[in-house]
Parts: structure tokens; C-alpha cells; sequence
């Protein structure tokens, strides 16, 4: 995985410079282990009890000694005197102070230069060797890397003697006056001697990371294999168990009910099993690439002391990466074993038996196998004691170690605040959409009465509106966040936006009759967009570039209008049809896997919807909150008016699996689930 050259241009823009959590430029930015970066006053408002989570990579990092002693951050640090040297937009004469207008820039004395003080910073014995560069070709960044090279960091102890040593004894970057004085009989390199000795190491140590990525996209593939076996197995054995009960008269629907249910038990903890190692994957995945990008980073455009000063941090990261072990995998695969020798003299016993083999792709399972009388290969005998029969002919006694239930889940509402109305100016909103930000970023809520897009903490507290001001005729309708992009619907167009809320591009959508037709949509990871169709009852997938990557239509459904959309980590949509009154849960392959209604459960009129961590469906039903189980068959009432929530609108979850509900048209609140059985 070669890694590409990164410029110094690159770095030297405002997303770049940016902290994820305020989304505004950089003050004072400290750097935390994981070699993530936020401003001092952000990570303040983080720490609990002395410790603080990343909010990228959920690291937790003591912070005993207070924010201000973590290590600042000098490469971000150096490159935003670059970039706000650039931004000032009212320029003057730095010498003369004069009103002429400045036509150049001294790269030694930093100073902005009218034409008369350019022509004698010439003359002057002292300045007439300086580097003095044209303004606009300063400003266009033509001298950025010179600039850079000129840079200096400054002792704190001798403020004007830059810091051109390294003192090996003490570890640290010194100056000449401290080599002379407190480091006098100490071991001290120059620092770019130093730089030259680690650099390979360095390097090395960053290339040793690609072996390491590549050991995790391999323990990815490994686990969404066997996601896959295992899915492709439930359901053709749920296939069989069903026509292989129907044959046998109603002595056997008591053992029909049973086996799929013990299927469906075993597939839900198979599942958060594998979805646990591959969250664990997922975050060593993250990590790896990040460490990798910062250090290069580091690495091309770094000055000397930087690259001492990062170098430990980044190695301690790196090896912690390449130490990382993921879980032992071991894979159960269920198997269906019938005995059909007797079956016209006697009521056979029905067993699903699951085979243990640590290797998924070395399970030998023949379609002969899976539906013929025999005992499987790779089986587990059914008179196992911890693979005992799931039916037997005579009457089942419950196993425990089979039927343990899961406590019901618990929300305990954290803050709810309410969007002001201003009766005065004649401003009501009418909130359309809702979305949150990754960490703790807060809550987009989109606002189309008034055409915008607010941003609040989760205190309520408003940080930023973005209007969308191209059309006026435009209705803006869902928002979502997809990676490093903001997109949003608005009539019938899609909007792609930086996460500050700067305009990138936009493209018009298929499927609305007129402008004021609505898409609400989604993302999956930083993947694409998915946006619903409505009446056409289909989905279109794009990428950030604005790109149509594909077209989804659940096979063979004759619908009425799909509206709220939502998508599982293994890539399942889950859409609300809102003229049919339910809810469409298929594969991207259009292979629909459950319709979930009024028929087959307490769903009554779906509207919002979303999914947790674990897959679970939430949706908004009439006047209360439902939870549903991923594969839609099991669901419980969360919230209703008991909980002292009405008319419910809104729903979605967070990057710390909280929930956050609109409901009385204007109120949200944010709820964390807790289990218990009271």
C-alpha cells in the first residue's frame, strides 16, 4: 500500500487545520497518544473523573495532569502561521505604517512591504541581502515551502535562540545558550544529525504498518465470509424446516415453532459475535490508517525538531498497532439433521446441531449433507451436553444453557431542549430531518420552513445555521453525514457540503414529479449516499463526487411510496413505505428478507426509522417508539406517552449508540440505553 506524496498545499487549507469537535481553526491544539489533534478548550469540556475518550478512536487517555501538559502540537501549530499570514485581508505596511499599498513580503523579516519601504529595505546595509518576494506571488503560495524551511521554533527559556540541538542525555530540543549552560556536559548532536539517524527508522517503522493493515482487510474478509455462511445457512435451513414441517400434519407445528426459534436464537449470538470482531477490526483498521497518514505527514513536510519531537509518541503508537491480536474466531455453523426413515410410523425428532470449527472456510458442507438423513460432516453429536436437541417427540423441557433471555432494554432520557420559536420576526420551524455528527459534534436538524440547516450541541446550544442560498425556489428536506461530507436533499436536488457547511456540488435527482418532492436519505459508512425514490420505489446510491454507483428495487414489490430509509452494517436497506403502511427490509441484491407490518407485529403506521450498533430497527409508529430486532421479527414499545414522549417525529442514532428523538414538532431529547430487568 504505497503511500502517496503529501504537499505542503495539501496541508494548508482550513478542513485540514479545523478541529473535529468545534469544527473551527485550531487554538491552542494538543496531541493526544493516539495522534489524533483538538483544541485545548475541546478536550476540557471531554475529561470525566481524569480521563477523556477520543472522539475519533475512543482511545482512553489519562488526563491527570491536565489538558494544558499533553504535548502541543507544533507541526498543526507552524502551519497555521502560514495559513493566517495568507488570510489577512486588509494589508499594510508592517514599516512605515503608511496608506501606500503593499506590493511585497520580506521572507526574513516577516514583514509586509509598501513600494517605498521595499526600495529601501534594498538599500539598507542591513536588509539589502533579505528576501523580498511579490506579494501575489507570496499570497498564491509560491513561497510556502521556502517560508516553511524559515520557520523557526524558539527556546522558552532563551526566546530568541531557536531550537537547532538535541540533547540525547535529557531526550529533548535545545538551543545554543542551554548546550552551553545546563547541557554542557551532557551528550548533544545537532538536529539535523539527529533527524538523518532516525529518519530510516522512522520510515521503516511507517512501512511496517502496511503489513498490518493488510493482516486486518484479511480478518475482515475472513469474518464477512463467514457473516455470509452463516446467513446463507439460517435461511436455507429455516427454508427446509418449514416445507420439511408442513408435510407432516399439525402433531409437528410444536416442533416447527421451536427449532426456528432455536435457529434464530443461535444466528443473533453467532451474529454479535462476529459483528463484535469486526467493530474491533474496524477500530484497529481506523487507527492504523490514520497513524500512518499523520506520521507521514510528518515525515514529508515535518522540519527536524518536529520529527524528534513526534518520534517516540508515533512509535509507541505503531507498536501497539503491530502488537494487536484480534479475537480468536471461532465459527459455529448451523446444520439441519432429519430423520426421515419413520417418519409415516412415527413423530421423528427434529434436531439443528451446530459444527465448531475455528476455520470457516474449511467447513466441508455438502447440500447432500444439510438435507439428507444422515449426520452431517463436522456435526456435533445431538446427545452433546451443549448441543442438546432442539425438539424432541415427547414433551420439551427448557434447556437454560439454550433459552436465556435478554433483559428488556432500558432508556433514561440525558437532556432534551426545545428549537426556539420566534413569534415575533414570524419564525416557527418546520423540522424535516435530523442527523448527528460522529464524536460528540452534536445534532444537525434540518429546518425547510425556513430553508436551513442548524447544528446544535447536545445541550442545545445553536453552533452554526447554513443556508442554502443558490435557488431560492428550493425546499430543503433530510440531511446526513457520509465521511469527511455533509449531504442534503433540497427539492430535487442533492447537495454535497464541506462539514463547516461550504457549498461543493450538486446533482438532480431522478423519481420527483416536481420540485417540492421529497427524498429523504442515509449513508452507509463513508461509502455513498442513499437516497429514497418515493413512488418509484427504488433507491440510488452515490459517492461524494456526486457519482450514481447503483440502483436498488427490492425484487418483485409492488409498493406505494417510499419515504424514511435506513442501512445495516451488512448492507441491508430497511425503507418505510408510506403508503402501504410498512416497512421493506431487503438485501442490495433486491432480495427482499422480511415485509414487516400490522400482520406480523405491533407496527401500525411506520415513519421514522434508523438502525443501532447491533442492527436493531427503531421506528416512530403513531405515537410511540418501537424496537425491532434486525431481522424484524421481535419488537417492544421503547418510548411512548408514559415516558412523557407524544407525537414523536424524528429519530436517530449516534455515534455513542444514544438516541435522539424530535417529537412536539420542536422538542428533542437524547436517550441512553442501560439493561436491567426492572
Amino acid at each position: 500500500m504505497a503511500q502517496a506524496f503529501i504537499s505542503l498545499p495539501d496541508l494548508i487549507r482550513e478542513d485540514y487545520l479545523s478541529c473535529k469537535i468545534c469544527f473551527e481553526l485550531y487554538k491552542n491544539p494538543k496531541l493526544l497518544p493516539c495522534l489524533h489533534t483538538y483544541c485545548q478548550h475541546c478536550l476540557e469540556l471531554l475529561v470525566k473523573r481524569n480521563y477523556l475518550k477520543c472522539p475519533e478512536c475512543r482511545m482512553e487517555v489519562n488526563v491527570k495532569d491536565g489538558i494544558a501538559n499533553l504535548k502541543t502540537n507544533f507541526f498543526i501549530n507552524n502551519l497555521l502561521d502560514l495559513f493566517e499570514t495568507k488570510k489577512i485581508k486588509d494589508f499594510g505596511c508592517t514599516i512605515c505604517c503608511s496608506s501606500q499599498p503593499v506590493i511585497a513580503r520580506c521572507l526574513d523579516c516577516n514583514d509586509f512591504l509598501c513600494q517605498s519601504c521595499t526600495q529601501g529595505h534594498h538599500c539598507s546595509r542591513q536588509t539589502r541581502n533579505h528576501k523580498v518576494v511579490n506579494l501575489n506571488e507570496f499570497l498564491d503560495g509560491l513561497y510556502d515551502e521556502e517560508v516553511r524551511l524559515r520557520q523557526e521554533i524558539y527556546c522558552q527559556d532563551h526566546q530568541r535562540e531557536p531550537l537547532r540541538f538535541f540533547c540525547k542525555t535529557c531526550n529533548s530540543a535545545i538551543c545554543r545558550d542551554c548546550r552551553l549552560l545546563v547541557h554542557i556536559q551532557h551528550e548533544v548532536g545537532s538536529m539535523p544529525d539527529e533527524v538523518r539517524k532516525k529518519r530510516p527508522e522512522v520510515k521503516k517503522m511507517i512501512e511496517g504498518l502496511d503489513s498490518n493493515i493488510m493482516n486486518i482487510c484479511k480478518q475482515q474478509k475472513v469474518v464477512k465470509e463467514s457473516i455470509e455462511k452463516l446467513k446463507a445457512s439460517g435461511d436455507s435451513i429455516k427454508e427446509h424446516i418449514t416445507d420439511y414441517v408442513n408435510k407432516i400434519t399439525a402433531h409437528l407445528t410444536e416442533q416447527k415453532e421451536a427449532a426456528l426459534e432455536r435457529l434464530a436464537t443461535f444466528q443473533k449470538e453467532q451474529m454479535e459475535e462476529y459483528l463484535s470482531v469486526m467493530h474491533e477490526l474496524r477500530s484497529q483498521m481506523d487507527k492504523a490508517i490514520n497513524t500512518k497518514k499523520f506520521s507521514q505527514e510528518v515525515m514529508d513536510v515535518g522540519k527536524d525538531y518536529e520529527i524528534m519531537y513526534l518520534e517516540k509518541t508515533m512509535r509507541n503508537q505503531i507498536q501497539e498497532l503491530q502488537t494487536f491480536k484480534p479475537q480468536q474466531l471461532e465459527t459455529k455453523i448451523p446444520l439441519l439433521d432429519i430423520d426421515l426413515n419413520e417418519i409415516l410410523s412415527k413423530l421423528p425428532p427434529l434436531f439443528v446441531v451446530f459444527s465448531e470449527d475455528s476455520k470457516t472456510h474449511d467447513l466441508d458442507i455438502s447440500e447432500e449433507d444439510l438435507y439428507s438423513n444422515k449426520q452431517p460432516k463436522n456435526a456435533v453429536s445431538s446427545n452433546s451436553a451443549t448441543n442438546a436437541p432442539l425438539v424432541t417427540t415427547q414433551n420439551p423441557q427448557p434447556n437454560n444453557s439454550c433459552f436465556n433471555p435478554r433483559p428488556l432494554r432500558k432508556l433514561f432520557c440525558t437532556n432534551t431542549f426545545d428549537i426556539d420559536v420566534d413569534e415575533e420576526n414570524d419564525y416557527e420551524p418546520k423540522v424535516t430531518g435530523i442527523a448527528a455528527f460522529p464524536g460528540e459534534g452534536g445534532i444537525l436538524v434540518v429546518d425547510s420552513e425556513n430553508n436551513e440547516i442548524k447544528r446544535f450541541s447536545f445541550n442545545g446550544d445553536l453552533r452554526r445555521s447554513i443556508e442554502l442560498t443558490d435557488d431560492d425556489n428550493i425546499t430543503v428536506c433530510s440531511v446526513v453525514i457520509c465521511g469527511n461530507t455533509l449531504a442534503c436533499s433540497a427539492s430535487c436536488y442533492l447537495y454535497f457540503l464541506s462539514l463547516g457547511g461550504n457549498f461543493q456540488h450538486k446533482l438532480k435527482m431522478r423519481g420527483g414529479q416536481d420540485d417540492d418532492y421529497k427524498y429523504p436519505i442515509t449513508s452507509f459508512e463513508s461509502e455513498y449516499v442513499a437516497v429514497s425514490e418515493g413512488t418509484l420505489c427504488s433507491i440510488s446510491l452515490y459517492n461524494t463526487k456526486g457519482e450514481c454507483l447503483d440502483r436498488v428495487r427490492p425484487c418483485g414489490y409492488e409498493g406505494g411510496r417510499f419515504l424514511f430509509i435506513a442501512i445495516n452494517s451488512l448492507e441491508n436497506f430497511i425503507v418505510a413505505d408510506f403508503t402501504m403502511q410498512q416497512i421493506v427490509i431487503f438485501e442490495r441484491s433486491g432480495q427482499i428478507i422480511y415485509i414487516l407490518n400490522s400482520s406480523n407485529s405491533i407496527l401500525t403506521k411506520p415513519f421514522s426509522l434508523c438502525v443501532d450498533d447491533s442492527d436493531n430497527i427503531l421506528v416512530v409508529s403513531t405515537n410511540e417508539v418501537i424496537a425491532f430486532s434486525a431481522d424484524g421479527e421481535n419488537g417492544e414499545v421503547l418510548l411512548n406517552a408514559n415516558n412523557g414522549v407524544t407525537k414523536p417525529r424524528l429519530v436517530c442514532i449516534d455515534s455513542h449508540g444514544r438516541l435522539v428523538l424530535l417529537h412536539d414538532n420542536t422538542r428533542i431529547s437524547i436517550y441512553e440505553f442501560h439493561t436491567g430487568s426492572e
